[in-house]
């Protein structure tokens, strides 16, 4: 600047001083101008202006433009769900979802702000134009260094000479070390970067029969066979099998046997003693019963021959009968027409049916003691034909058919 002044101010240059002051006032003015400008009018966020030369404002991340900034300001909204998205700010439109494709997996769905994420599948690996491509093996000679991810290939190395080796087509195993002969052992073949080393026995080691060694120099004993070892476990195998099965098919069959015992006991469990006694007229056969059911007792019934009339006692009642009304009556039934119902035909309370119920063991049945309570109470006045009335009241016809009255007129 010292220099320029120098020269404007010299005599040789004076003609030009005007000109060169007023050049000097327009620079200035100009720099003045640009600086104000950057500090009042603020920067555009979207870069982009409309025709009047008005900033076109930027829709927010998740959302894109539906009137692109021209002629108008931008108008935005939403991008929709797994189908577009915006990921900044911007004046754009919303961008399209991309889909994977069927080589690769969805790593994370796309929403309002971020793109489809996906990666290839397990054996493939990413190439570097974008694509997926299956991934390599390490040959023979070669172990892995580094196995093969969806992002990179697998990386191989070389085996060492003398070293390790590999001797197979690998995917994940890395060179394996070579194995050294034991001392005493000849070398038949050297360990290369595809096969381990191969020992040999010195002779007399060989022609020992009670040991001896593999070819890496490992001890054996060949004069020991296991073959009758597991011929003799098989053996014991079956033969424990055939027991297991016999005793099982024992077992079942003293179950079934027990069973229909218990199923005799249960529907035919009253021994008849009989004694036939002739009456005066000799036209009725009394037979004198033990019953060894649910609670034993003994009675005096009419012979299953001879029919009963409506004045019989209910303890002359054949045992057989007996035992079929109490089973029959203690079969619930959903209408509620079971012993409970004759109970009350039989005038007996609430708090008598709780004792009958609460009174059973495994020789009785709340039916039975309900019938010989009855018996009890009543006396002579329990007859067949006031049971056989309240059966009929109960509307169980049923078992009061088990009961033949005969007609008192037919006599």
């Amino acid at each position: 600047m010292s220099g320029i002044l120098s020269i404007m101010t010299s005599s040789s240059f004076f003609p030009h001083r005007c000109v060169c002051l007023l050049f000097l006032i327009l620079e200035f003015y100009q720099v003045l101008q640009i600086i104000s400008t950057s500090t009042v009018t603020p920067s555009c966020r979207s870069g982009r202006y409309t025709d009047s030369g008005q900033c076109c404002e930027a829709c927010p991340q998740g959302e894109g433009a539906i009137t692109v900034c021209g002629e108008s300001n931008t108008v935005c909204s939403p991008c929709r769900e797994n189908v577009t998205f915006s990921p900044n700010w911007s004046a754009e439109e919303c961008r399209p979802c991309m889909e994977c494709n069927s080589d690769e997996v969805t790593v994370r769905r796309c929403n309002l702000t971020h793109d489809t994420s996906c990666r290839c599948k397990t054996g493939l690996f990413r190439k570097p134009g974008g694509g997926c491509s299956q991934c390599n093996v390490c040959p023979p000679g070669y172990g892995t260094m580094q196995p093969c991810t969806f992002l990179e290939d697998i990386i191989c190395e070389e085996c060492v000479p003398f070293k390790t080796f590999s001797d197979d087509i690998t995917r994940a195993t890395m060179c394996k070390p070579c194995s050294r002969c034991r001392r005493g052992f000849t070398v038949v073949a050297n360990c290369t970067v595809y096969s381990d080393t191969v020992c040999s026995a010195p002779p007399e080691a060989s022609a020992t029969p009670t040991s001896g060694s593999d070819l890496t120099g490992r001890p054996y004993s060949p004069g020991v066979s296991i073959v009758p070892l597991y011929c003799v476990l098989l053996a014991a195998l079956v033969i424990g099998l055939l027991i297991y099965v016999l005793f099982k098919r024992w077992s079942f069959h003293k179950m079934k046997l027990r069973a229909s015992q218990k199923m005799v006991r249960s529907n035919t469990s009253s021994t008849d003693i009989e004694k036939n006694q002739e009456n005066t007229n000799g036209s009725q056969v009394l037979t004198t019963t033990t019953y060894t059911g649910p609670t034993s007792y003994v009675v005096s019934a009419v012979s299953p021959t001879t029919d009963v009339t409506s004045k019989t006692p209910y303890k002359e009642l054949h045992s057989d009968k007996k035992v079929e009304l109490e089973e029959k009556l203690m079969q619930t039934r959903s209408d509620g027409r079971d012993w409970r119902a004759l109970s009350n035909k039989l005038h007996f309370s609430d708090l008598d049916r709780t004792n009958f119920v609460k009174s059973v063991d495994n020789h009785s049945n709340p039916v039975h003691l309900m019938l010989h309570k009855w018996q009890s109470r009543d006396g002579d006045e329990a007859t067949v034909h006031v049971l056989v009335q309240a059966l009929k009241d109960i509307r169980r016809e049923d078992l009061a058919n088990i009961i033949h009255i005969r007609n008192d007129k037919s006599r």
